[in-house]
């Protein structure tokens, strides 16, 4: 696989994240500008945070004004509560939240015995107020597309060297975060839950190189 691009690329390996654990859980984090030790950024995303709640824990986050919210649970069922709304998604489940104001978000963890895991984004933007849950199949060896807020994801499940890409009708900016597996995306070997962000891309391609690898891919 060659790839010729002119786009800027950042390696964030899971290993150098940063890592808060509280009683309710554990926290680390690629992306969060609010954070003194760990104040990477990019573009509009305030946190991008791979999230584990204990069995019957509540975890509370603080959801600043004029933002959205992506939560795409990889393990496990959770809870959501704000604006008095009570909401639960699961795996193949996306929930996209909007807040003109800033806003508290409780997250549960109904089970007794189980831990749960999910990604958590957080964005900057303005739009109208309000939730939606988008449902979706994983795709085996090819990408399912889910519109959110700002952009696109993008995300599968391959098999072992099973190739895919993907032609952008403009330069856009990406996110690539591995679920589990190891791939390599434009030339760069990337391991379970580490990132790659990508500016000004027009073409991505990448390769599975290990068998039930997941990937995801957030086009901002």
């Amino acid at each position: 696989m060659k790839t010729i691009d002119n786009s800027q690329v950042h390696l964030h390996l899971s290993s150098s994240r940063g890592v808060n654990e509280l009683t309710s859980g554990t926290s680390f984090h690629t992306f969060d500008p609010n954070n003194n030790l760990h104040s990477r950024s990019f573009k509009d995303i305030e946190k991008w945070h791979d999230l584990i709640i204990y069995p019957g824990k509540t975890q509370v986050f603080e959801i600043k004004a004029k933002s959205s919210v992506v939560i795409i649970p990889l393990v496990g069922q959770l809870k959501c509560r704000f604006n008095q709304q009570d909401l639960e998604i699961q795996v193949e489940q996306i929930l996209n939240l909007c807040f003109k104001e800033a806003q508290e978000l409780r997250i549960e963890n109904s089970y007794q015995e189980n831990a749960i895991n999910f990604l958590f984004i957080e964005l900057k933007t303005i739009c109208a107020p309000g939730h939606s849950i988008v449902n979706f199949k994983l795709g085996h060896n090819n990408l399912r597309v889910i519109p959110f807020k700002k952009g696109k994801l993008h995300i599968g499940e391959f098999e072992g060297r099973q190739e895919d890409d993907i032609n952008f009708s403009e330069p856009s900016d990406l996110l690539i975060f591995i679920v589990q597996g190891v791939f390599e995306v434009q030339e760069r070997l990337l391991e379970t839950r580490d990132v790659l962000s990508l500016t000004d891309v027009s073409k991505l391609e990448f390769e599975a190189l290990s068998h039930n690898g997941v990937i995801l891919i957030a086009e901002l």
